[in-house]
This record gives structure tokens, C-alpha cells and sequence, in this order.
């Protein structure tokens, strides 16, 4: 829950209702900034909670959003999906913000990923899925990589997206954006690295992201990210390939 405040809300007031069958979190501790409300407090009656409209209403999976949405200008709820797919949320994270880095603000479209959550993401930096001429990935098959080089920026999520690199696609239209999450002292999180494979055609896109460093820090997380891009070359491209390969024979055994 930390990671999707910081992603979503980072700076926003916060009001925290923990669901009814909640026992063990201490919000207290972990948003001390935040104005807790019980747990047994009525769900419908959240929206009289607070002094004028909610800016915003958000929840990892709980159904009872559904009572506080229409009281909110915006509202995101994240499906259950987030519970046994919570690392794809970095994902998602990672690859808006590196969209809304470099300036795209229309014209993406999403598809083998989960629209509500990837949406979600867009709609919260403003970015409209209303066009064709940027793609968000997340397929794994050889058939999703056949067309990506036919958008003006193709942003592959998933790593299967390499493992099955088509040979028709130029090399020399590919970047590999890497995310190092680096934890703080006193973080639940786990440090990684993600790494999202972007296909680009248009010379200025390219500039952008050959030119790309950002840094995020996550308060509540604490934790931080640090986003970066090079130019895939052969030579490298073949050590990812491997290293890949070895990591999933060994996940396998």
C-alpha cells in the first residue's frame, strides 16, 4: 500500500480508513502525516469526512471505493490483481513516468496488461489512451513482437518480450530503459532493477530517451528510484539474452 500511495499520491493530504478485518498494520507509524479513520467507521460516510470535495479515492482491491467515488474527482481502484501481481505495478510505474518524462501526452495504447491498473496510471499524469501511435506491452509471445517497431514508441514490460526478440525488428531502433529501486534504512522493500525494452522510430523520441535521468523518491516506501536509457547494441543484447535464459533454467530447477 506504501509503494501505490507514493506512486499515485505522494503529495497529497492523506485520510486512511483501513479495512474492517485489518489487524496488524500500524498506519499510525507507517503515514504518520495521515488523518486515520476507524476501521468500523461506515465506508458510505467517508466522503463527510473531510472539509469539501475529495481530490482523490484509492484502494489496492477493496470493493467499497464504489461508495466514495462519485464523491471524488478522481477515483482508482487496482483489482485484485495487485495481490499476486504486485511487482507488475513497478512496471506500470515506471514506464508512465518515463511517457510523461519525455513529453508524450496523447496517442497510447495498451493491450496485454491490465487495463484498469495500466489506465490508472495514465489518467493520474494526464496522458490519454486515445490513439495508436504509442504502445504499452506486457505480452510475451512472438506475435507481440512482430508490429512494435511500427509505432512511433513501443514500451515492452515484460522480459519474455526479449527472450523472443524477432529478427525482422533493427536492433538499432532499440533502447533498454533500466529503474534500480534502491531501499532506505528502515524499507520493506527489496532492492531490484527493472528493465522495460523501448522500440522508437522517431528521431526526437530518440534524443529524449538517449538523454533520459530521472530520480523518484518514495516517502512512505522509503525508498528511491533512479531511471535511466541507453542504446541496446548487439553485443549487449546477446549478454541480456543469456543471462535471462540462465536465470529462468534456474528458476526452473
Amino acid at each position: 500500500m506504501t509503494t501505490l500511495v507514493d506512486y499515485i499520491c505522494p503529495d497529497y493530504t492523506l485520510m486512511i480508513k483501513p479495512h474492517s478485518k485489518d489487524r496488524w498494520q500500524n498506519y499510525g507509524r507507517i503515514f504518520p502525516d495521515a488523518k486515520l479513520i476507524e476501521k468500523s467507521f461506515p465506508s458510505e460516510l467517508l466522503p463527510f469526512t473531510a472539509d469539501g470535495e475529495l481530490e482523490l479515492a484509492l484502494t489496492a482491491s477493496s470493493t467499497s471505493i464504489r461508495g466514495v467515488a462519485e464523491f471524488a474527482k478522481r477515483s482508482y481502484y487496482f483489482t485484485m490483481e495487485i495481490e499476486t501481481h504486485r511487482d507488475r505495478i513497478d512496471d506500470m510505474y515506471v514506464a508512465v513516468e518515463v511517457l510523461k518524462e519525455i513529453g508524450i501526452k496523447d496517442g497510447v495504447c495498451v493491450r496485454n496488461i491490465n487495463e484498469t491498473q495500466i489506465i490508472n496510471f495514465l489518467d493520474n499524469s494526464g496522458i490519454k489512451t486515445d490513439g495508436e501511435e504509442i504502445l504499452i506491452d506486457s505480452g510475451i509471445s512472438k506475435q507481440c513482437n512482430t508490429d512494435v517497431s511500427d509505432y512511433r514508441l513501443a514500451l515492452c514490460l515484460n522480459l519474455g518480450n526479449v527472450l523472443n526478440f524477432n529478427p525482422k525488428n533493427n536492433i538499432d531502433t532499440l533502447f533498454i530503459i533500466s529503474a534500480d529501486i534502491i531501499p532506505r534504512e528502515g524499507s520493506l522493500a527489496q532492492e531490484k532493477r527493472i528493465l522495460i525494452f523501448a522500440y522508437c522510430n522517431d528521431g526526437k523520441t530518440a534524443e529524449k530517451l538517449l538523454t533520459l535521468k530521472m530520480a523518484r523518491k518514495l516517502k512512505y516506501t522509503k525508498a528511491e528510484i533512479n531511471i535511466s536509457c541507453k542504446k541496446a547494441e548487439n553485443e549487449s543484447f546477446d549478454r541480456l539474452t543469456a543471462k535471462l535464459m540462465r536465470d529462468l533454467e534456474w528458476e526452473e530447477n
